[in-house]
């Protein structure tokens, strides 16, 4: 997140930071590919391409929010991702979450909150004074 940000004030095209990484990732990925490929029908393919397109997606608006939003607004949303591994684990997949995970959770929601009002509630006194 840090290099996001720092790239993101010399360069504006947030393309720049999601086309080369995937690039990049294809390329290395695809000379692995002849060890381990295995025909896959039609349905599959639909699946990976509409993946990569809403992944791909989802990386361009993150570099962007990343650019545009405060620090204090972009953290907690960015941790969120941990939050959202151990509910879709749950409930996607029926594992139930250890103490340690369950603790992080409501650790990243609480240190989110707590950033979030702490940073919004001086500027609301500002306001009103």
């Amino acid at each position: 997140m840090v290099a996001s940000r720092a790239i993101a004030r010399r360069e504006r095209k947030p393309l720049a930071q999601v086309f080369w990484p995937n690039l990049a990732l294809a390329l290395v990925m695809g000379a692995a590919l002849p060890l381990v490929w295995q025909p896959m029908p039609l349905a599959d393919w639909l699946w990976v391409a509409g993946y990569a397109l809403f992944l791909f997606g989802a990386r361009y608006v993150s570099v962007e929010a990343l650019r545009l939003l405060p620090a204090y607004v972009a953290t907690p949303l960015m941790n969120l991702q941990f939050v959202w591994m151990v509910g879709i684990g749950f409930f996607g997949f029926g594992e139930l979450p250890g103490v340690g995970p369950m603790f992080g959770a409501a650790l990243v929601i609480g240190s989110g909150l707590w950033l979030v009002a702490d940073e919004a509630l001086p500027a609301r006194r500002r306001l009103r004074a």
